[in-house]
């Protein structure tokens, strides 16, 4: 099975996975960051909460101490943390000139320029990428690392790896990009556990692990 196919079987099966699709470009990548360590459901606790305290601009979370930011933030764990986080993204926008001005530079420089920001390091980044700046990247996290190498889409769990599989499948496609992410989330933590549950899977009849051809 390679990504694209497995982007075909799932896609229809998990047909709300896009979950920013509706979201604002700031909201997307402050959702990023607060989504590190937790559940999304936490995540989406912060950024109501930012939006209830009128933080959820760049230019509010520059001007906010830190602790206002961390009372917003608390249902995301690590509130003083990413309190700073957020404080150094806001920062880090208003001298790139915004999103719109991040997204005109080349892929590459985007990367490289949201790595330097503190908080921020390559899943994020390139979930930043996907969902804010519209981009075509792969988003290589800890779903993707068990479940790509159980449906045989790669041979090991090796991030490099991995990432060409999922940008084969992408084909250099924002939206591709998009779901290709959310399903491989909501397939992983719902079915494709540590713990798998086969009996109940989808991609059982075609599967290497099912069929006794992977652990």
């Amino acid at each position: 099975m390679t990504a694209a196919s497995l982007l075909e079987q799932l896609a229809p099966i998990y047909p709300a996975a896009d979950w920013w699709s509706s979201a604002s470009a700031l909201e997307t990548a402050v959702g990023a960051i607060l989504v590190q360590g937790v559940a999304w459901r936490n995540a989406a606790r912060a950024v109501e909460g930012l939006r209830a305290a009128r933080l959820l601009t760049a230019p509010a979370l520059d001007a906010a101490d830190l602790g206002e930011i961390a009372a917003a933030v608390r249902p995301a764990l690590y509130h003083s943390q990413k309190a700073r986080y957020l404080k150094a993204f806001a920062a880090f926008l208003r001298a790139a000139g915004g999103l719109p001005a991040l997204a005109a530079l080349p892929r590459s420089q985007q990367r490289q320029a949201l790595l330097g920001v503190p908080g921020i390091g390559a899943e994020t980044a390139a979930a930043i990428m996907v969902y804010a700046l519209g981009g075509a990247e792969p988003v290589v996290d800890a779903y993707a690392r068990r479940l790509l190498p159980r449906v045989g889409a790669v041979a090991r769990a090796h991030d490099s790896e991995i990432a060409d599989a999922m940008r084969a499948a992408i084909g250099g496609v924002p939206e591709r990009a998009r779901v290709l992410h959310a399903v491989v989330v909501e397939h992983a933590r719902s079915i494709c556990r540590k713990v798998p549950r086969c009996e109940v899977c989808p991609l059982a009849v075609t599967c290497p692990r099912t069929l006794g051809e992977t652990g």
